[in-house]
């Protein structure tokens, strides 16, 4: 029950490997997986004076944008 509610299911632990070894592909399947409680966690912690200018998602892909980068 608990990976269910953390979302850290055998299906992305194998995403994690295939990722940590080499695999850039699992990026795209990793964050369709996650997408939603992502957007959920940065709409909560987004400054409320940027919450009319900048929408959780655009955070989202910047972020990806910059890990897929690394």
């Amino acid at each position: 029950m608990e990976a269910s509610r953390t979302g850290n299911s055998s299906e992305t632990d194998q995403l994690l490997e295939s990722l940590a070894a080499g695999d850039r592909q699992v990026w795209g399947d990793l964050l369709a997986r996650h997408r939603t409680r992502l957007r959920s966690m940065v709409a909560l912690r987004l400054d409320p004076r940027l919450q009319g200018r900048i929408d959780p998602s655009d955070v989202i892909q910047e972020a990806f944008l910059t890990a897929f980068g690394q």
